[in-house]
């Protein structure tokens, strides 16, 4: 092998172990992995109708307003199938209160009709209070309320 066909295979071997270092430990994180995305990733799971996505991320013992997890699923699916149903997420504040536990005020809006396809949607602003703990690399929902 002469000289400049070994710098160019020392060049790419470069290339590659650069490129596997930057896949590996500089990936962007997951909307579900960080805090402030995880109630809009869960969110959009809910307008695309992907209940069993969003069945993972409620704790099992999860209640909305007083309703237990699958209750609240299958409200939230009849009323999707209706097309009555898309969250949007607009901003969320978040407060600790224990090592892996957080308090949630999700601001948002239910979109009433499907966006995709109607012109000029109604909207109904909400605000979620929600506690949110650590689950792995991820979060789950324990409850949610709107007051």
């Amino acid at each position: 092998m002469n000289a400049r066909a070994s710098a160019i295979l020392g060049a790419a071997v470069a290339v590659v172990a650069t490129s596997a270092f930057c896949a590996i430990f500089l990936r962007p994180p997951s909307p579900l992995e960080r805090l402030e995305t995880f109630p809009a990733a869960v969110a959009a799971m809910l307008a695309e109708g992907d209940f069993d996505a969003v069945r993972e991320r409620l704790s099992p013992q999860f209640t909305f307003n007083g309703l237990e997890r699958e209750i609240a699923l299958g409200v939230a699916a009849r009323e999707r199938a209706s097309g009555r149903f898309f969250p949007a997420v607009a901003h969320v504040e978040t407060v600790a209160f224990g090592d892996d536990r957080w308090n949630a005020v999700i601001y948002g809006v239910l979109i009433q009709g499907d966006p995709a396809v109607t012109r000029a949607p109604s909207t109904r602003a909400v605000r979620v209070e929600a506690v949110v703990e650590r689950d792995g690399d991820s979060f789950r929902f324990v409850e949610a309320r709107i007051p």
